[in-house]
């Protein structure tokens, strides 16, 4: 009886190769993330209550915010927030991978070469030009309003610009890198393969303001498509 337990306890969390099932490596890592990224969170907002409250900057008893303190809560802690999941993102998958996986990062296509630089490079701009079309389509149709058209080139418009890159090279990193990996290593049906990064990917913005199933259901069939043509492009 002991030994059929074993092999129950074995089958459902190691599958025939002995490798922890994809399933479990990633909602680990997945828990892993959020977990580490509530923590990194909770000390960069108490540290900042702190600084604020020393500098008499933040009376929370009086409900007292000077300046500077609306202009660090409302303009620097939302893009700080951004990078700090985005570094996270980037981080903790890697780590994941190279310590608890133990293989190279060129598995999660992470290769150090001046054409994947090239390749690199050439995605990001092809991004922005696809984004900046979007934005334009969408001007035009009437789906939005721009206040003025008259460019304001600030420090803090550059670390947006900054972020919105990072995010991107993170999500690529977490899905396509580390998750596709995952679920690559372990054997998986090609449906599989693309189908769950694309779930996991529309499920990761859930949180987004004005979010609604249908924005995630396109966020999903997008990224399904893109997860489609990494892998042939991995396996051809």
């Amino acid at each position: 009886m002991h030994s059929w337990n074993n092999s129950i306890c074995k089958t459902i969390f190691k599958n025939k190769n002995g490798f922890l099932r994809s399933g479990w490596t990633i909602l680990i890592v997945m828990l892993l993330y959020y977990a580490l990224l509530y923590f990194a969170s909770f000390l960069v907002l108490t540290a900042l209550i702190v600084i604020l409250t020393a500098t008499g900057d933040l009376n929370r008893a009086a409900d007292y915010f000077s300046p500077l303190a609306n202009w660090v809560n409302d303009a620097c802690l939302p893009v700080a927030m951004l990078i700090l999941t985005d570094v996270m993102m980037i981080i903790i998958p890697i780590i994941a991978w190279k310590c608890f996986i133990k293989r190279p990062l060129s598995e999660m296509g992470l290769h150090p070469s001046k054409s994947t630089k090239k390749e690199c490079g050439a995605g990001m701009i092809l991004g922005m030009v696809n984004c900046t079309l979007v934005f334009l389509l969408v001007v035009w149709f009437g789906g939005g309003h721009v206040a003025s058209w008259q460019p304001r080139v600030t420090a803090l418009t550059l670390t947006w610009l900054f972020a919105f890159v990072l995010v991107a090279f993170a999500e690529e990193v977490l899905n396509r890198g580390f998750i596709m990996a995952v679920l690559r290593r372990c054997r998986n049906h090609v449906f599989v393969l693309i189908f769950l990064p694309s779930v996991i990917f529309g499920a990761i913005h859930l949180g987004n303001p004005s979010v609604t199933l249908l924005s995630v259901f396109n966020i999903i069939i997008s990224a399904g498509n893109n997860c489609g043509d990494s892998f042939f492009i991995y396996v051809y």
